[in-house]
């Protein structure tokens, strides 16, 4: 599969060549404008493309759209936009390791009596009753899982379109829950 520019003048789904006096046919799908000129994944036949042939070039590049918006709902999945809450204002995030781990050591300073506990992040201490860590690190939890939950729907939405330009225009960075904000 290439990719190739042709001119507005000179496009068509197919395209008749020759070349040493041999005729050969350039298959053209998802023709895109750009600078006056045709951006279209071709592939070079030498006898004329049928039907068969337009869908298996048209199903390989729909799934390599879907691979890149996957790739791209991916990438949003992991960056700030997603991973993070406001701990006083300034943006912060625990892995889930953290956040488990956090958990079960505030969870066992509470079972041992304790009513307090301090949390560190980075190179800052934050002192706070053991519920309010619990709440807090629950309430991280809960959104993380939602935000795990609509990035598999998104997944999965784009894994089930049949359409390029649909694939092409759909919106990853939507549904998302606002992320949570701390005072301590």
């Amino acid at each position: 599969m290439n990719k190739q520019e042709f001119t507005k003048e000179s496009y068509q789904e197919i395209i008749e060549i020759t070349i040493a006096n041999a005729k050969e046919y350039l298959l053209c799908i998802n023709p895109v404008e750009k600078d006056d000129k045709i951006i279209a994944i071709t592939e070079r036949y030498y006898s004329m493309p049928t039907q068969e042939d337009k869908d298996k070039l048209y199903a390989a590049w729909l799934q390599a759209q879907k691979n890149a918006k996957i790739g791209e709902i991916k990438a949003y999945d992991i960056s700030e936009n997603v991973n993070g809450f406001l701990l006083n204002g300034q943006h912060a995030w625990l892995s889930k390791n953290d956040r488990a781990s956090l958990r079960s050591l505030v969870q066992i300073q509470k079972e041992s009596g304790m009513t307090a506990t301090t949390l560190w992040y980075g190179e800052q201490s934050f002192q706070l009753p053991v519920d309010n860590a619990l709440a807090m690190l629950s309430a991280l939890e809960l959104y993380a899982s939602q935000c795990y939950n609509k990035t598999a729907e998104h997944i999965a939405t784009v894994s089930a379109l049949t359409i390029i330009e649909d694939v092409e225009a759909y919106d990853h960075t939507v549904g998302y829950p606002e992320q949570p904000s701390f005072e301590v």
